[in-house]
């Protein structure tokens, strides 16, 4: 090494800041411009954390329940919820909500299967700014 010893330390300092996990799972109110915009489907899984599952459940049977006037509603997805469920394991999805990195796994295994959606995540911010 080069030799040098530390004597004493005259100030250490500690900055804590809140972090905000990039997760989803459950319902987010949409800021106001994305929800005037009528350009998202935004379920409203309050008691729950299957927010992918549903998506993925209004995915595969679009042409179903877009003829719904609830769309946000879990109730139309919840007969579902099982079968799809058990499907995600295959992909390697077990922990709900689905965290960053198992959303990475699905998009690579789903790359080659075009039945399948791949994932992005947008987050916005309060005025609604993607």
């Amino acid at each position: 090494g080069s030799g040098f010893v530390v004597k004493y330390i005259s100030e250490i300092s500690l900055l804590i800041s809140p972090y905000i996990s990039p997760i989803g799972g459950s319902y987010i109110k949409l800021p106001k411009r994305l929800e005037k915009s009528k350009s998202i489907i935004n379920i409203q899984n309050k008691n729950d954390e299957y927010c992918f599952v549903y998506n993925l459940i209004l995915f595969k049977n679009r042409s179903k329940f877009l003829k719904s006037p609830n769309l946000h509603r879990t109730s139309n997805y919840t007969p579902l919820l099982n079968k799809y469920i058990s499907f995600l394991k295959s992909y390697g999805i077990k922990k709900y909500p689905v965290s960053i990195e198992d959303l990475k796994k699905y998009n690579k295994e789903v790359y080659q299967n075009p039945n399948l959606p791949f994932v992005n995540v947008f987050s916005a911010d309060n005025l609604g700014n993607l």
